[in-house]
């Protein structure tokens, strides 16, 4: 086998890191593989960290105390005897009501650690326990009392004694992982979590704020490889959301391969450029390379999981996709992204009805989740009801990308050629235009019967690396029309030459 298909080989199996250009041939890098790592099964030791409670007299030192959930969350992550729920799922139960025994049956996990921060100017207490979740009953509990600058040791003991608690042993390397701190200054360190902290509204605004949290903790730390992926990671989604083009898009390589240049391990640096290549410059093989190489460096990490998937969707490989998915599942299973995929899975096969009838109402009612429902109802020919949702759900108010793309398509379905085109904003078809969205613009000017316009989308998806073969030449009905034209013929012997030659 190739090292690619040892790496996905790893990655279905729940493989951790061993960094792939360290090895000559597939067969070094498979025996490093087995030797060094133990894969993450169901039955493994399963817990779940809770959002530490902030004490603070200041309620905006919340970052801080999610912060530290945060970090313990990737701390215990590195042991590999050990499933540990992701953070975007623990962090769902922040303020929760629920019960230990409901959260451990919900959630799958035999163990759940709670605790409290009290920050204080340069002062920190901390309290943590370890309950195990089927009895309710404390495994083990401490409180820890010290400044700011002592945060890292904590963190550190708190993780080693969790491990002790669960009587697993850790390897040397997993001691080692305990250990290493990629911001060594607390104070850069504390600009990076009021960052993370920003960067999770997924506006501009607090795309703004992390920024300039970043930069000051550059500033303090000089260059720093974690700091520069995370301003990779911040401009990549300002062009995600539609609010920034080609600068942040450039920005954002250009601070992941600094980043690299520090580390070339890095899983953060490697996963923005993963993003780049496979969102924005229609390279799915680079874009591929780049997750892959973020998951094996971190192989429980949602965001790379998540990715990785949605590129198997976008070039037809939606068997590898739904692996993907059911381990994610298995780690962030009540995140709305992690819930989502299932059905994102099922467009990419062409399986509408499936994706239709999906649980849609268990979602939180955001733009992006709306669009797709929209969309799959859409596939499934159900178009009163996706023209329903649209109208009763997308909120005036709403104006990002997908909020556009949903009054695009109800403007589609209407088949009103003036009005689609209306629809489809200046700024919304630019963003569209660099981006693998492009397809369902495509889709749906084919489905308004404005077959020219939609060979023309239909390229610049092609062109940003959509090679979902099965889905465009078969599955796709309304671009049925097309089928047996010169331009749309032409344009499928490309895609299937690339689908079928297209490596996982």
């Amino acid at each position: 086998d190739s090292i690619p298909a040892v790496v996905d080989s790893a990655i279905k199996r729940g493989l951790a890191k061993v960094p792939t250009d360290r090895y000559a041939t597939a067969a070094e890098f498979a025996t490093a593989l087995t030797a060094r790592e133990t894969p993450v099964e169901a039955e493994a030791t399963s817990i779940v960290v809770l959002p530490f409670e902030n004490l603070s007299p200041d309620p905006d030192n919340a970052y801080f105390s999610d912060g530290l959930t945060e970090e313990l969350i990737a701390d215990l992550s590195k042991v590999r005897a050990l499933r540990v729920i992701s953070r975007t799922s623990a962090m769902t139960l922040k303020g929760t009501d629920k019960d230990v025994k409901t959260i451990g049956r919900e959630l799958d996990v035999g163990y759940v650690v709670e605790g409290s921060v009290r920050k204080v100017g340069n002062g920190l207490r901390i309290t943590v326990q370890l309950i195990d979740a089927a009895t309710d009953t404390h495994v083990w509990a401490e409180k820890y009392a010290g400044k700011l600058e002592d945060v890292f040791g904590i963190q550190e003991t708190v993780s080693c004694s969790v491990v002790g608690a669960l009587r697993l042993k850790l390897t040397p390397e997993e001691k080692q992982g305990l250990a290493a701190r990629p911001i060594e200054n607390v104070q850069a360190y504390d600009c990076y979590l009021r960052a993370r902290h920003d960067t999770e509204s997924f506006t501009e605004e607090g795309f703004n704020r992390a920024l300039e949290h970043l930069h000051n903790g550059l500033a303090i730390v000089g260059e720093n490889a974690l700091i520069y992926s995370g301003i990779g990671y911040t401009l990549f989604h300002y062009a995600n959301i539609g609010a920034g083009q080609e600068e942040h898009i450039d920005g954002a390589e250009e601070h992941a391969r600094r980043a690299l240049a520090l580390d070339p391990d890095s899983a953060e640096a490697h996963l923005v450029l993963g993003l780049v290549y496979s969102w924005f410059r229609g390279d799915q093989r680079q874009g591929l390379h780049h997750l892959k190489r973020s998951l094996v460096a971190r192989p429980d990490d949602p965001h790379a999981l998540y990715w990785l998937a949605i590129v198997h969707y976008v070039v037809g490989r939606p068997d590898a996709a739904r692996a993907l998915v059911d381990r994610l599942r298995l780690l962030d299973p009540v995140s709305p992204l992690s819930r989502w995929l299932p059905a994102a899975v099922d467009l990419g096969a062409g399986r509408f009805d499936s994706a239709a009838d999906f649980a849609w109402h268990e979602l939180p009612l955001l733009p992006h989740f709306v669009f797709f429902h929209a969309a799959a109802l859409t596939y499934a020919q159900r178009f009163d009801d996706a023209r329903n949702l649209i109208v009763e759900s997308v909120s005036s108010s709403w104006n990002d990308l997908f909020a556009q793309l949903s009054r695009f398509l109800e403007a589609a379905i209407e088949q009103d050629p003036r009005r689609t085109e209306q629809a489809l904003t200046e700024e919304t078809a630019r963003t569209c235009s660099r981006e693998v969205w492009s397809y369902y613009v495509a889709s749906f000017f084919a489905l308004a019967k404005q077959e020219q316009v939609a060979l023309e989308w239909l390229a610049i998806a092609v062109d940003r690396g959509f090679i979902n073969y099965p889905l465009l030449g078969e599955h796709d009905p309304f671009l049925a029309k097309l089928r047996g034209q010169t331009r749309f013929d032409a344009l499928m012997e490309r895609v299937k030459y690339e689908w079928e030659h297209f490596e996982i």
